[in-house]
């Protein structure tokens, strides 16, 4: 009932409860602006003074009908004896003409004497003759370069520490039943894997391209298996030197 809208609490009727207008916030100095601003009120501001004749929109003000007036100074002509050279008027020399500025193809120049001297083979002799700058064998500063004793003996604390770190872990392998494998058996055994890697992958690529049948699909899901554990074997047995076993 409650969602089409009928309820007992309906059936008695409520009385509308008016709403409450406030009054409008008036300011107190209202009054006195008011009566400030009509003293001070130009009349005829917009529309000329009281009284005038508003202009006719039809006589209006034509072309000739009103006075012009004319400059009467007379203004002074442009003389480049009397004005100095600037970057608008760069030269008041007459121009030359271009007989005078262009020479005729027939005129030879007067050009310099060619040299006789090869610049190249004097190069190469001048480099094969020169000497190297000579470096002195004595240090530039003296005094400089010498190691600080305080990181000496950090140094030493180090090694020391991680002398000490790896006899503890050899000692707590020991005592778990684990021994080192030899270089040589970790090598031998990688070279293993490799040469099995080599021949199963040259199975795998031997395998049919079309896989159509179960034991087909069962056989190459093996290989790759196989291929997968191969390589996770070989990539371990290259990333760590030292191995350890159990005894």
């Amino acid at each position: 009932m409650a969602l089409s809208g009928e309820s007992v609490y309906n059936l008695i009727p409520k009385e509308e409860q008016p709403q409450e207008k406030h009054e409008l916030y008036r300011s107190t100095k209202r009054d006195a602006i008011k009566s400030e601003y009509e003293a001070n009120k130009s009349t005829g501001k917009l529309f000329g003074p009281p009284g005038s004749q508003k202009p006719d929109p039809k006589n209006f003000t034509k072309k000739g009908a009103g006075q012009t007036k004319r400059l009467t100074v007379k203004a002074d002509r442009f003389d480049p004896k009397k004005t100095n050279q600037t970057v608008l008027a760069p030269g008041t020399q007459p121009r030359p003409s271009p007989a005078k500025k262009i020479p005729p193809h027939t005129v030879k120049a007067n050009l310099a004497p060619r040299s006789s001297k090869n610049f190249v083979k004097d190069n190469y002799n001048a480099t094969l003759q020169a000497t190297g700058k000579r470096v002195s064998e004595e240090p530039k500063f003296v005094g400089t370069g010498k190691v600080p004793a305080y990181i000496t003996k950090r140094k030493e604390e180090l090694h020391q520490e991680q002398l000490m770190q790896e006899t503890m872990r050899m000692e707590s392998e020991a005592q778990n039943g684990l021994a080192q494998m030899p270089e040589e058996e970790r090598q031998h055994l990688l070279n293993g894997l490799k040469a099995n890697h080599s021949v199963l992958q040259k199975a795998y690529l031997g395998l049919s391209v079309i896989v159509d049948t179960i034991p087909k699909k069962e056989k190459k899901q093996a290989m790759e298996r196989q291929l997968a554990d191969l390589e996770r074997d070989i990539a371990m047995l290259e990333r760590h030197t030292t191995v350890y076993v159990r005894s």
